[in-house]
């Protein structure tokens, strides 16, 4: 059984001129790919340097069932947490996944971050995991909404990110980037392309 991922909450807006530029210095040591192209994670590597699943489409590839580990979600993939609605940065084993986007849901998955590192490599630092986390992120948001992050005057970030035990027990490398709405009420439909 998965353990549990830590919950980015939201990124604050204010914090947006900082962490663009952080994420146009991170981006020099990342590769982004679409689809099934994704690259393996290094073994060499403790940095986070990760690879990114960015969507081909906004239907989920499969049918999940209704209470769903954060690591197997997928690309375009819509489901509930409850931590969502509440604006709390709390940690969460399953999340009720929704198999329908026309459904109303709380995030919709637009991004699948694999931190580079080896089975072995110890667990990064927290700042060099935010780092990673909110400038790939941000990118990926971009790319599946279709408006930059900072622009968008409706939609928001949230992130489920390996803790330390997951990535020492379970080899957990993955960053879910999820869009939520900013005042944490339901979607209806998906948010891919909708420049919002």
């Amino acid at each position: 059984m998965p353990h549990s991922p830590a919950v980015t909450p939201p990124v604050r807006r204010a914090l947006a001129l900082a962490a663009l530029g952080a994420a146009a210095l991170a981006a020099c040591g990342t590769t982004t790919t679409t689809g099934d192209d994704a690259a393996a994670p290094s073994s060499t590597s403790t940095t986070a340097a990760p690879s990114t699943t960015a969507p081909t489409s906004s239907t989920p590839s499969t049918t999940l069932p209704a209470a769903t580990y954060v690591q197997e979600l997928e690309v375009g993939d819509c489901f509930d947490d409850p931590s969502i609605a509440a604006g709390a940065a709390a940690e969460v084993l399953e999340v009720t996944a929704v198999a329908d986007c026309a459904t109303p849901h709380d995030g919709e998955v637009y991004a699948i971050v694999d931190v580079a590192a080896g089975p072995d490599d110890p667990y990064p630092a927290p700042e060099a995991l935010e780092a990673t986390v909110e400038a790939e992120c941000m990118a990926g948001f971009e790319t599946f909404v279709g408006v930059p992050w900072v622009l968008s005057p409706t939609l928001d970030i949230y992130a489920y990110r390996p803790t330390e035990r997951s990535w020492t027990d379970d080899g957990d490398r993955a960053i879910v980037c999820a869009v939520v709405r900013l005042d944490r009420t339901k979607i209806t439909g998906t948010t891919q392309g909708t420049a919002q």
